[in-house]
């Protein structure tokens, strides 16, 4: 099944950064989800304000 769409652009450069820096992106943003789900060894955290 697809995402539907593609990531906006800043996403994925911060995902390409966090990658390089083996660093965890922690968001609020489905983008870094879906790239997740493309690139397996990406680091992200989803937090959803209460």
């Amino acid at each position: 099944m697809g995402a539907g769409r593609g990531a906006q652009t800043t996403d994925v450069q911060i995902a390409a950064v966090a990658l390089r820096h083996d660093a965890t992106v922690i968001h609020n943003d489905t983008d870094f989800v879906t790239i997740a789900r493309a690139i397996p060894e990406f680091s992200q955290r989803r937090i959803r304000p209460s």
